[in-house]
């Protein structure tokens, strides 16, 4: 069972080649989301090395997200764009499950709150409870709050851990607040998106929304929604 993970949701993108379980190759980089020619060119190179084609691909999975709104998209839609022309499955995964599958690898925590700065004073987050098999569980939906509110979020006995920890930080002021933080970016992994994938092939599940996670609302809609509401006139 040959799988193609493409993970573009944060500050580092990835693209892994899986033969069932086990990893054949995977290109890392840190750089812009946005900028989707890095992506495209790891792509072609793993098809290379790994001496397949796009044909040849069993499962393609893409991270969903929650992050980089345009990395998210460019990792939907080059995962949909590959699978479209031999009829393969494509599966979107949980970018924030497969980063709480990171932490739960290099960490003893049972919990962990993923979390990330949605920007205008606001966090988003959910919460991951370690599974029999090591792999992460979602216990809450994904969440918008204060950015004051996120720190009291972490579970007790858990960690909290976020793709862009210094940004978040600043904005939550986590340094020294209550609830244990890593102190460091942790990145979901295209491996991670693709193992997550595989799994919810195997087990006949489907796929999860095959868009973007963005919790915002759109900042034109917002703003054209303020406008209305002060309008005269408006009740």
């Amino acid at each position: 069972m040959r799988v193609l993970g493409i993970e573009l949701s944060s500050p580092r993108g990835s693209v892994a080649l899986l033969r069932d379980d086990e990893v054949v190759r995977e290109i890392v980089w840190d750089e812009a989301p946005r900028d989707s020619r890095r992506a495209f060119d790891a792509l072609a190179t793993i098809l290379r090395e790994g001496g397949v084609a796009a044909a040849d691909i069993d499962l393609f999975a893409a991270g969903r997200g929650p992050g980089n709104y345009s990395g998210m998209r460019v990792a939907l839609t080059a995962a949909m764009a590959l699978a479209m022309p031999g009829g393969r499955p494509f599966h979107a995964v949980d970018s924030g499950a497969a980063l709480a599958d990171a932490v739960f690898q290099e960490t003893a925590a049972d919990d962990v709150l993923v979390a990330g700065d949605a920007r205008r004073g606001r966090c988003w987050h959910a919460s991951f409870h370690r599974a029999h098999d090591g792999s992460a569980v979602a216990v809450t939906p994904w969440a918008l709050c204060d950015a004051a509110d996120l720190a009291a979020r972490v579970h007790p006995a858990g960690v909290g851990a976020s793709s862009d920890w210094e940004r978040l930080a600043a904005a939550a002021s986590l340094p020294g607040a209550r609830g244990a933080w890593i102190e460091r970016s942790v990145h979901p992994s295209a491996a991670a998106v693709a193992r997550r994938a595989l799994a919810r092939w195997r087990a006949g599940e489907p796929s999860e929304p095959l868009t973007p996670l963005y919790l915002h609302p759109p900042v034109a809609a917002a703003a054209c929604d303020a406008r209305i509401a002060a309008a005269p006139g408006t009740a």
